[in-house]
């Protein structure tokens, strides 16, 4: 759940990071869930909700608004029982901003011109998302194809996709 993209609202320019579930009491006896934000690893906020269990079940529903900037968002829950509180899950490097889909094959692939490579504008904001290969070998190669590709259209530069 690593490096998930979250997608903004044009008005507003935040997006909503949603954590919903439930939590068994036979497996673990906790009164509430804490959930920490932090930005680029500082506080930014948190909420707690007080667990009621119907039949040793109790869900749980947080929402949280980020800012579509460059910043990683993180989050961490916590289970806490008399003030003790036991880390159960975390996510790293959450953005909130747009997605551009491109698509083909050879057709989608970004070329080195004039010596000059897009390199320069790889970023670790820009979320890839591949597929096509059985065993992800050539996950890295697509990978950066696309990137390059993000970064000519990000430049102004015409890219045609037949």
């Amino acid at each position: 759940m690593n490096k998930q993209l979250i997608p903004r609202d044009l008005v507003t320019n935040l997006g909503q990071i949603v954590i919903r579930g439930s939590v068994n009491k036979s497996g673990v006896d906790y009164d509430e869930l804490q959930v920490i934000l932090k930005r680029d690893g500082s506080f930014y906020d948190s909420k707690n909700e007080t667990l009621n269990y119907v039949n040793d079940i109790a869900t749980f529903d947080f929402k949280f608004n980020i800012v579509a900037e460059k910043s990683n968002y993180y989050i961490e829950v916590y289970g806490v029982k008399s003030s003790n509180l036991t880390l159960e899950h975390s996510i790293e490097s959450i953005v909130a901003g747009d997605v551009f889909i491109i698509q083909g094959q050879s057709n989608a692939e970004s070329r080195i011109r004039n010596s000059d490579s897009s390199y320069e504008y790889d970023s670790e904001f820009i979320r890839v998302y591949a597929n096509g290969s059985e065993t992800g070998s050539n996950l890295l190669i697509n990978g950066i194809l696309v990137r390059e590709m993000v970064a000519e259209i990000r430049t102004g530069t015409q890219v045609n996709m037949d």
